[in-house]
């Protein structure tokens, strides 16, 4: 379970990194 949570938030960090660079790409 521990395992499960922890890369749910490594996803999510890589999502929110995604996503600062789709932002900046497109600036």
């Amino acid at each position: 379970m521990a395992n499960c949570q922890l890369d749910f938030e490594l996803l999510c960090e890589m999502m929110l990194d995604l996503g600062l660079l789709f932002d900046a790409f497109l600036s």
